[in-house]
């Protein structure tokens, strides 16, 4: 390992939490009361950020009333510019002000569980590693709707291993090698320009430039699901904005003739899908229920990555973050 990382081993380091919220001033205070109970690594102290997304400070009353409760210093930040992406900045750009070794980031629907930092702190010594990021599990508000456990993303998850090699990484339970966002390092900023997946971005153009990914299958973080993120329209549009968003960052990355040459053929590929699945999924259903309504589903979702592919690539765009799921 070079010099972009401090010794692990060193007499004290120091983590940056961090997280952005924007209207859900129950779901932060949980969030915060599980950071503040967080068992910190070794040699390590922890300091919390919170960056509200919004015009005015709604959030204030909650953090001054948890700050009280903890020793752990808690920043507190308004970014009135509406996008997550400039909140995220923000917060990199505080956290430089405290001159941390490392930045983790939660969302703030999310709670961590006590030896959370100590899990991904161990496996980022151990594969000597610039990013870990770890498993989310989601937990219902209300039952999971039937579609929910055949979701081909958390399938994959569930297969990854302690220490695998990752190329990208989320915002959702991540902890990373300041040396990304240093002006020593690589001075990665959030891609303002993209509405959602900035994130998944951040992390990709990290890899390209070197960071070395890795996944700590024990470092679990606990997402609240409220019902209005299950309901059907809620799924659909949610799928649409990751297929834009693909499409548009491919296209803001790569130039428009490789992003025409790579998503045309997919679109179409996920059109002929969604025109093949439906009837039969529709015509299974009298027949065999479960079977016909996963066609059906899987039909419809085809359709909805092909519109999200080509508004991808013409619209920059998107309305599914506007709507704020929880309080």
């Amino acid at each position: 390992m070079d010099s972009r990382i401090k010794d692990l081993d060193a007499s004290e380091r120091h983590i940056a939490i961090a997280l952005c919220t924007r209207r859900r001033k129950k779901m932060l205070q949980r969030c915060l009361e599980s950071l503040i109970a967080v068992e910190p690594p070794e040699n390590t102290k922890l300091s919390i950020t919170v960056v509200e997304n919004d015009d005015a400070p709604a959030a204030e009353d909650v953090i001054k009333q948890i700050a009280k409760t903890t020793s752990i210093p808690i920043y507190y930040k308004v970014e009135s510019r509406a996008g997550i992406s400039f909140a995220r900045n923000c917060a990199v750009e505080h956290a430089l002000t405290i001159n941390p070794d490392f930045i983790a980031f939660v969302d703030d629907d999310e709670t961590v569980r006590r030896d959370w930092l100590i899990r991904l702190v161990d496996v980022l010594a151990e594969f000597q590693a610039d990013v870990v990021t770890g498993p989310v599990h989601k937990i219902f508000e209300e039952p999971p709707p039937r579609w929910r456990s055949s979701q081909p993303a958390d399938r994959r998850k569930n297969r990854r291993v302690k220490g695998e090699l990752l190329r990208r990484a989320g915002t959702n339970n991540v902890l990373f090698s300041v040396h990304l966002v240093s002006r020593q390092g690589f001075g990665l900023r959030f891609e303002t320009r993209l509405k959602s997946g900035a994130d998944t971005d951040f992390f990709s153009e990290a890899y390209a430039q070197g960071a070395k990914i890795v996944w700590a299958t024990d470092a679990c973080v606990d997402e609240l699901v409220v019902a209005q993120r299950t309901q059907i329209s809620r799924v659909f549009h949610r799928m649409f904005v990751h297929a834009s968003t693909k499409c548009r960052r491919s296209s803001l990355r790569e130039g428009t003739a490789r992003t025409l040459a790579y998503f045309v053929p997919k679109a179409f590929f996920s059109l002929v899908l969604g025109i093949i699945y439906i009837p039969a999924g529709t015509m299974m259903l009298p027949l065999k229920r479960k079977g016909g309504g996963s066609l059906l589903f899987d039909g419809l979702r085809q359709l909805v990555r092909c519109a999200g592919f080509l508004h991808g690539f013409f619209f920059s765009r998107q309305t599914y973050y506007d709507q704020i799921d929880g309080c």
